[in-house]
């Protein structure tokens, strides 16, 4: 679980910081209409540990999994919050990812503090290895109030 959690963290980064014209195409990828995303809100522990919320509703894809990663960005610096293992069955569905930015692998992350914020999910889907590439299913990105924790 925790190789699918990275995955989904790297693949989340990926995407979100790709070039522009990358992320645009990335975004305008045709979905099937009942796979959605959607955020929710964020809180911020006082030891930096920031978990992230949302919904999502995704059909069958067998021989694939599909992950939920998410980014938390405040004042332009996004910050990857760790990765979700979906269940696509058609029904909705919430998520809740947590992670612990840190600077140099021991501090957290001076970046991130309470108040305004915006959140990115994003739905991806790959073969149970990891390959080929994550493919984005579906995004979301929405303004959040980073509330203590």
């Amino acid at each position: 679980m925790r190789k699918l959690r990275t995955l989904a963290a790297v693949a989340t980064a990926m995407i979100g910081l790709a070039t522009p014209g990358a992320a645009a195409t990335a975004a305008t990828a045709p979905a099937v209409p009942s796979d959605a995303v959607s955020v929710t809100g964020g809180t911020l522990a006082d030891d930096g540990t920031v978990t992230l919320t949302g919904g999502y509703r995704c059909t069958e894809r067998p021989g694939k999994v599909v992950l939920i990663g998410s980014n938390v960005i405040q004042d332009g610096h996004p910050e990857s919050i760790g990765g979700f293992k979906a269940q696509c069955d058609g029904t909705d569905r919430t998520w809740t990812n947590t992670g612990r930015p840190m600077t140099d692998g021991r501090r957290p992350s001076p970046l991130l503090r309470t108040g305004p914020a915006t959140v990115k999910a994003t739905m991806l889907t790959m073969g149970p290895n990891g390959m080929p590439l994550p493919q984005p299913i579906a995004t979301a990105e929405s303004p959040v109030e980073l509330l203590a924790g």
